[in-house]
């Protein structure tokens, strides 16, 4: 996407933000407040704020977890980038360049975008990007429940006004952001595991929403989509096939 797009220089000016966030680097100076729990907990390795993974302008389908998990034993380094577009590059391709082998969240997504596409295999990156409701990494969801009102307001509208998706799904602690926490807050939704809403105009575009558990959640049953209504699901599915179709136009 270029960046002489209103979209491609939006992408990459909130790239820069999200990495140069001033609560994160108020964390040294012991001043981060609400950030202090989820920036703490990921140790030695200091991990910026994230701001999404895959192409996000282009990709139909877009989840919203809760934010990167971090393994604090494994020592790691943060790539540098030598301007802002290199760094939204990064986010945009990283899915090909990491395999989801191992990785229980990207492999849940790809099943999930599977089943919304009628079955046809879900390419990482291109059918479905990811980003987070808290930005920055922490091991097994610390600190998320603080630094999500904070979080949530300021960046996830943001990054749900870039996005080309057509359907997002909000995973586990991202529907409570979805709820309370997104600006404006008019688009603020209670939505359960399993429902589906629209389309409707969120964020400048006509969408469906969708209600998940959290893709690396295996200890409360089944993530299949068992308890979603068919006609709810072949909805999902009719409307990523429309959207393939190159006579289709939707209102932005």
């Amino acid at each position: 996407m270029g960046l002489l797009t209103a979209a491609g220089v939006g992408r990459t000016a909130l790239a820069d933000a999200i990495a140069s966030c001033p609560h994160f680097k108020a964390f040294d100076l012991g001043q981060a407040g609400v950030c202090t729990e989820v920036i703490g907990a990921q140790g030695s390795w200091r991990r910026p704020p994230e701001g999404w993974t895959g192409r996000l302008l282009e990709a139909p389908i877009l989840f919203v977890t809760s934010n990167p998990n971090t393994d604090v034993t494994k020592p790691g380094n943060d790539p540098v980038f030598e301007t802002p577009e290199d760094l939204a590059k990064f986010n945009d391709l990283y899915f090909d360049s990491h395999s989801l082998s191992g990785v229980q969240t990207w492999i849940q997504l790809q099943k999930w975008a599977t089943a919304f596409l009628g079955g046809l295999k879900a390419v990482p990156g291109a059918d479905f990007a990811l980003t987070d409701a808290v930005r920055c990494a922490s091991p097994g969801q610390l600190g998320v429940d603080s630094a999500m009102g904070r979080c949530a307001s300021l960046y996830l509208g943001q990054i749900l006004e870039l996005s080309g998706a057509s359907v997002i799904g909000f995973c586990g602690k991202a529907r409570v952001a979805l709820r309370d926490f997104i600006e404006p807050d008019r688009y603020r939704v209670d939505l359960a595991v399993d429902q589906v809403i629209g389309p409707v105009e969120f964020f400048g575009r006509e969408r469906m929403l969708v209600g998940l558990r959290h893709p690396a959640d295996v200890y409360h049953g089944s993530l299949e989509l068992n308890a979603m209504k068919p006609d709810d699901l072949a909805a999902l599915q009719a409307r990523l096939t429309q959207e393939r179709d190159p006579g289709f136009r939707r209102f932005t």
